[in-house]
């Protein structure tokens, strides 16, 4: 049986509390061009935020995950337990909720908006909470798909992790938001970006030592969360303007056309 934790379920109250509200008609966003995907796409794989993990979990998968993996799962280093472990990063994950709203209200797209529309503003913050959703979906088809055992054979959704997924992509939010803010590189910014990526590495560690992951399931599922929330991000939330020029030199009516393409 699936054991729907509370994270889990919070996501899933999150969809539909802001899915409908969301998909309002609204000309807030631009459906991104195919140049813009493609551009966004290849940024988001040569980020260091989804190289390392991923190339690191391919190479545990390969050489070294069943025996670290249970010498941490055994071992209990931090968390005393693998149940303690297994409800600490449930609420780690919870935590990072918060930190991400807040740094949405904070971002550069969010106060560019007419301060007295609060249906575009919140439009903002919901398109926020999909991009998670979206990690969320993606995972979980890959988990149905695989069907790996967890260490603790609880069931077959071990590959990859979802919390750790989940967590990676929210902290790549915080920070994204606060690189397009007013408080980067400041006290805040700096210790609302610091937060969130020990909060993603305390969630993902968790899930180890609470024998629900294989560390290859974490280091891949960081992966996957990076490069989903940078993707969405890249292609959605950044600008980016593309210039053409058109100049005609007809002696009747001469003119110069500039497109902006968004």
């Amino acid at each position: 049986m699936v054991e729907f934790r509370s994270a889990k379920l919070v996501f899933i109250f999150l969809f539909m509390a802001t899915y409908a509200h969301a998909t309002i008609k609204t000309d807030f966003y631009q459906w991104p061009t195919k140049n813009r995907f493609k551009r966004s796409a290849i940024a988001a794989y040569k980020t260091k935020q989804f190289q390392i993990p991923f190339y690191a979990g391919i190479a545990s998968l390969v050489l070294f995950d069943g025996n670290l993996s249970k010498s941490i799962g055994d071992q209990n280093y931090i968390f005393g337990s693998s149940e303690n472990a297994a409800h600490i990063s449930d609420g780690l994950l919870l935590s990072l909720i918060p930190m991400m709203v807040y740094s949405s209200t904070q971002a550069e797209l969010y106060r560019q908006t007419d301060q007295t529309d609060f249906g575009q503003r919140s439009k903002l913050l919901a398109f926020q909470t999909i991009m998670v959703i979206a990690d969320f979906s993606l995972i979980h088809a890959v988990k149905y798909s695989v069907q790996r055992d967890r260490p603790d054979s609880s069931d077959l959704l071990s590959f990859p992790s979802g919390h750790a997924s989940a967590s990676s992509g929210m902290s790549r939010m915080v920070y994204n938001n606060i690189e397009n803010s007013d408080i980067d590189d400041t006290t805040l910014g700096d210790t609302l970006q610091f937060s969130a990526i020990f909060l993603s590495s305390a969630v993902a560690y968790a899930r180890v030592e609470a024998e629900k992951h294989h560390l290859s399931d974490i280091l891949l599922g960081n992966a996957f969360g990076a490069y989903i929330s940078d993707f969405l991000y890249k292609s959605f939330m950044e600008q980016h303007v593309d210039i053409s020029t058109t100049l005609s030199m007809n002696a009747h009516a001469p003119y110069l056309r500039i497109t902006y393409k968004f």
